[in-house]
């Protein structure tokens, strides 16, 4: 059986930028102009009989919830088969999200996203978005106010090694005799 030959680190490099571009269309096409048969070109089909498309039906919701969302790729770093996207995507919330009620309000979510390929087709997707940060631009979640939270962890810690310092040494425990209980045969 012949192997195939290792690809070149230039063929590599032509292929984390060809996964990246695919990604910065994605973002294009189907987030910013709702597009989303261009899904049906990036991502690798689902599997299974009756396998959902979550993908597209997230997204489809999403952009329901916020019509005017714009999406702008911050930075794209890919390497191999990977693709890591810094995003950002401000809009007014206005359709139910994430089980809120329509705030009505502009607001920018951020996240990363990273992307998998295989084939030339996008296998998984790994989000991870500031959920804290939109849900307190929301007005959903108050602030939280750091300054206040690292007092307040310094003066627990403060706390906690002084009482620490100031507890009495436990007592020895008693000596033990020698009979150990056993019988000779």
């Amino acid at each position: 059986m012949t192997r195939a030959p290792r690809p070149t680190h230039a063929q590599q490099a032509r292929q984390a930028a060809a996964h990246a571009a695919w990604i910065t269309q994605l973002v294009e096409e189907a987030c910013n102009h709702g597009h989303l048969d261009i899904l049906d070109e990036v991502v690798a089909p689902a599997r299974g009989a009756g396998a959902e498309r979550p993908l597209r039906q997230q997204l489809a919701a999403f952009r329901a919830a916020v019509p005017d969302a714009r999406w702008t790729i911050v930075e794209q770093v890919a390497a191999g088969d990977t693709v890591v996207t810094r995003l950002a995507v401000r809009g007014a919330f206005s359709g139910p999200l994430v089980g809120l009620a329509p705030p009505g309000r502009v607001a920018t979510l951020t996240g990363v996203a990273i992307s998998r390929f295989a084939e030339g087709r996008l296998v998984e997707l790994w989000l991870q978005a500031d959920l804290l940060g939109f849900l307190q631009q929301l007005d959903v979640l108050p602030p939280l106010r750091l300054a206040q939270a690292v007092t307040l962890a310094q003066v627990l810690h403060a706390g906690a090694a002084l009482a620490d310092a100031l507890a009495p040494a436990p007592p020895d425990p008693p000596p033990r005799t020698g009979h150990s209980g056993s019988a000779e045969p």
